[in-house]
């Protein structure tokens, strides 16, 4: 009991920073996740542009010059 109120100040406020680094890592993952997927999803717009105009889906190779497409 004399243990708890002497230090529970102190058990708080390490806590309270711990939390708080904890906090800054956090949101500094989810910041990265979330460029990383927005990214990679324009990376992948970019990237099938050109499929956009023919949706049909065929096994051959895809030849930009093919006339039709």
């Amino acid at each position: 009991s004399n243990f708890k109120t002497l230090n529970s100040y102190e058990i708080a406020e390490e806590w309270s920073k711990r939390s708080f680094v904890l906090n800054i890592i956090t949101t500094i993952l989810m910041f990265s996740i979330t460029i990383t997927v927005a990214l990679l999803h324009y990376d992948y717009e970019q990237r099938t542009a050109g499929f956009h105009v023919n949706q049909a889906h065929t096994t051959e190779a895809y030849i930009p010059w093919q006339p039709g497409c």
